[in-house]
């Protein structure tokens, strides 16, 4: 039952990770598109 709960959350982070790291990106590339304009 522990180990589940430990499962489920780390999932739940390495998710949470991915949506972060790709609003980065995009709020990098419109940054980025604004300095080349």
């Amino acid at each position: 039952m522990i180990f589940g709960t430990i499962f489920a959350k780390s999932l739940l982070i390495k998710s949470f990770d991915k949506q972060l790291s790709s609003i980065n990106f995009s709020q990098d590339f419109v940054v980025r598109r604004k300095e080349i304009s």
